[in-house]
């Protein structure tokens, strides 16, 4: 850092002293603005550290594991079938969960967006689910997806719009959200047919799509910006019933 102070201060004096400024004021003021930008370290942003999904398969509805080192913000959808009592989400480093859009337990086709800030994280960390929409352990009809982001520099939820279950559609949006802090948006999508491919626009990123055992289909991406966000869910033929869902965290 010397090596750039040094032909700095005296190019600045030389010009500097010519219009009146004194050596002393001028070298202070160079030398006080060097020491801050070593200090100023500019926020890195939220970034994706790892994701990983899981389809119910009637016995277990367990993720494999993946590394979220560094990871400050993790959230996770939850897809149903049918739910009158929604499955239960755990992971094995013992986090707490909240609801960012509580759409499940409406008895059709359902999602939820789960959220946690400053999770315990680390190597061989696993999610998954525990009982559900065929009761017990049964997870026929489950399917869960995670994102664990690092950079969450002020955590919040900034907002949720959720479209509860509607049948017939081609296509769907959520709900608006809009702030201009950065902030990172995950939606998800549940429906009740099989074979059918989910897409979603506006620069979404990060697209896991599965089916469970059941056939039912399920999705869920991200983005990461500052405007207003409305995205809307389309499968490739036909029409479908289901649940869109959106939530936005600082």
């Amino acid at each position: 850092m010397t090596r750039f102070i040094k032909p700095l201060l005296t190019i600045a004096l030389s010009i500097f002293t010519l219009s009146g400024f004194s050596q002393s004021t001028l070298s202070s003021a160079v030398i006080k603005s060097a020491q801050i930008g070593q200090t100023v370290t500019a926020p890195a942003g939220i970034t994706l550290v790892a994701s990983a999904n899981k389809q119910g398969d009637g016995t277990s509805c367990t993720t494999s594991a993946i590394d979220t080192t560094g990871a400050n913000l993790i959230v996770v959808t939850v897809h149903e079938y049918r739910v009158s009592t929604p499955a239960t989400l755990s992971d094995s480093k013992g986090n707490t969960w909240s609801a960012a859009s509580p759409a499940l337990g409406d008895g059709q086709t359902g999602n939820a967006i789960f959220y946690c800030f400053s999770p315990t994280v680390g190597s061989g960390h696993t999610f998954s689910l525990v009982g559900g929409a065929g009761g017990g352990s049964d997870t026929t009809f489950n399917a869960l997806h995670v994102f664990a982001f690092s950079g969450s520099t002020s955590p919040g939820l900034v907002g949720t719009g959720t479209s509860a279950n509607a049948a017939n559609w081609s296509s769907k949006q959520p709900g608006s959200i809009s702030d201009s802090s950065i902030k990172v948006f995950v939606s998800a999508a549940t429906i009740n047919v099989a074979a059918k491919t989910l897409t979603i626009n506006s620069s979404f990123t990060g697209l896991n799509q599965g089916y469970s055992s059941a056939g039912t289909g399920n999705g869920a991406a991200y983005k990461i910006g500052s405007t207003a966000e409305n995205p809307t869910w389309a499968i490739t033929s036909g029409l479908t019933d289901g649940t869109v869902s959106l939530a936005s965290f600082k």
